[in-house]
């Protein structure tokens, strides 16, 4: 499983890339943020970030500018209509997108259908998020969809250990939560009951 840092910081993404934990980063910063050049600027990785745009065009918009930014942006789109179909177009442009709120793997699907690199779970979904993580990652092995499954956002050493064991292929952790994992083994391995 691939770790992006969860953070907007450039310094703390900047330890955990020298620290060889990560493999890219998830940021809370917008589109428009002018801090996002610095963080970009920090990573040695992919960096999704959230777009802001209430429909398909605005959010098709915000994407092509962060791709402009840093071809390694990621426009990180709400998994519904104007989401999916900025996915569709965007994967025609040749820019990366991550749907996020996918509330069943059939959902999933689609996303993943329309083009999207990653697709991320709800994290209130009436499935369970670690269910929900293994009928979606279940239905891309089985449908051999490219899209990979992302949780945002792990907030434990023993989360992170349970979104690994039900298939996640990527997990933003806090930077936080990175330090108590290469601190101590949490009891029981880290999976929970």
């Amino acid at each position: 499983m691939k770790l992006f840092v969860d953070s907007s910081d450039p310094g703390e993404v900047r330890r955990c890339f020298e620290r060889g934990w990560v493999e890219g980063v998830a940021t809370g910063l917008s589109a428009a943020d002018r801090a996002l050049a610095d963080l970009c600027a920090s990573t040695r990785g992919p960096i999704t970030v959230a777009v802001q745009g209430a429909d398909w065009r605005a959010m098709l918009d915000e994407a092509r500018a962060l791709w402009r930014l840093d071809a390694r942006a990621i426009a990180r789109l709400p998994a519904n209509v104007d989401g999916v179909k900025t996915a569709r177009a965007c994967a025609e442009q040749g820019i990366a997108t991550h749907l996020e709120g996918c509330d069943s793997p059939a959902q999933a699907v689609l996303a993943a259908k329309s083009g999207a690199r990653y697709v991320s779970p709800l994290a209130g979904a009436s499935l369970g998020v670690n269910e929900l993580i293994r009928g979606m990652a279940a239905m891309f092995r089985t449908y051999r969809l490219p899209a990979e499954v992302f949780v945002l956002t792990v907030r434990s050493p023993s989360q992170v250990v349970d979104v690994a064991l039900a298939g996640a292929a990527v997990a933003a952790v806090p930077a936080a939560v990175l330090e108590q994992v290469i601190k101590s083994d949490p009891p029981g391995g880290g999976v929970s009951k």
